[in-house]
Order: structure tokens, then sequence, then C-alpha cells
């Protein structure tokens, strides 16, 4: 907006997706993050405001390139990139350090495909969500941001991705939607 107050963001997944607001969803991140924790969250430059202002240590953004990003058919930008805000829970005091299990520094950009549909074909990874993103994609962030023995926590698991990745990497987790179909999908998807 031009008075610089983050705008609604409305887009047509479904009921679920209607009008969030990151606002109380920050609170309880700030209060069931451990000392040294990691936020990732994927965002949109709608949403990014109030992360900024959150009181997290904002450690920066992490950028999905897609490499077969969604088509549009009129004239305008297709959507081939996604923000992804981290930030953690430092207590000054305590000089506590977050994970980073990269070596030494890396790029902000994790580049590769979104998944193409709920067709599998060639034994491409399923996709059962209309936000899924990729396995591969969760694994690498999980990978550097989080420990063996960190609990994970996805409060808006739609059909479990992190949890898979999470189980897949030797890491607890616990997943939470609103929706028993994405409860049922990602309890068989984790079963696996």
């Amino acid at each position: 907006r031009k008075d610089g107050t983050a705008r609604k963001v409305w887009r047509d997944f479904g009921e679920w997706d209607r009008g969030w607001e990151p606002e109380p969803f920050l609170l309880e991140a700030a209060r069931l993050l451990t000392d040294g924790g990691s936020l990732l969250s994927f965002i949109s430059e709608f949403t990014l405001p109030p992360f900024l202002t959150s009181g997290l240590n904002h450690r920066g953004l992490i950028y999905w390139r897609k490499s077969n990003p969604t088509p549009a058919f009129r004239q305008l930008y297709v959507r081939a990139v996604e923000m992804i805000v981290w930030q953690v829970k430092t207590d000054a005091a305590r000089k506590q350090k977050w994970t980073w299990n990269a070596s030494g520094y890396r790029p902000n950009v994790y580049e590769g495909p979104v998944l193409a549909g709920y067709t599998v074909v060639n034994g491409a990874e399923p996709r059962h969500h209309p936000t899924q993103k990729p396995l591969w994609l969760i694994k690498a962030l999980l990978a550097v941001h989080s420990k063996p023995t960190d609990l994970i926590l996805d409060p808006y698991m739609g059909s479990g991705t992190t949890l898979h990745a999470a189980k897949s990497l030797g890491r607890r987790a616990i997943g939470i939607d609103s929706d028993k179909k994405w409860c049922e999908i990602a309890a068989r998807r984790c079963s696996q």
C-alpha cells in the first residue's frame, strides 16, 4: 500500500488460505522457538513487513528460483521465485548462536523445479497439495538450519512435506493442520 502498511493476500487456494495475518503466527513463533532456533517461512512481498518488526533476529531472505514456473496466459511477469524469510531467536545475554550446517557461507538461492502435477510421471514426486513445496528443497533447508536433536514444528503442514523431510534426515517433527484431509495425507506419506 502507499501508506507503507502490508496488504492482505488473497489467492484462491481455498478457504484455509484466505486472510492469513502473520502477526499472531509470529507471536507464537517467538514464544515457541528455543534460543538459537530458526524460523523459516515462505512469504510474499505483501507479508514481509510484519516479519521485519517481529522481534526475532532477521538473518535474511532465501530465494527459491523455480526452473519450471507455472505459465501465465496474459501479459505479465511469471512468478518464478518464492521468498523464504530466515529469522532466529537469540538471547543477547547468553550470546546464543543459531544452527548453521553449511560450510562457511552459501548463496541464498536454491534452484530447482516445482512439482508438476497430481499425476505421477516417470517416478516424479507426487503432488498432494496445491501449495506443496518439493521435498528436495525442504530437506536442503532443514539440513542447513537444524540439528539431529532438534524438534521441527510445521504449524501449516498441508500434506506433510516438512515432516517427511525431517524424518528422512533423522529429525523429530510435529505437524499441525486445520483440515483433517491433509493430516491423513501427511500421516500416509510419513508412514511410507
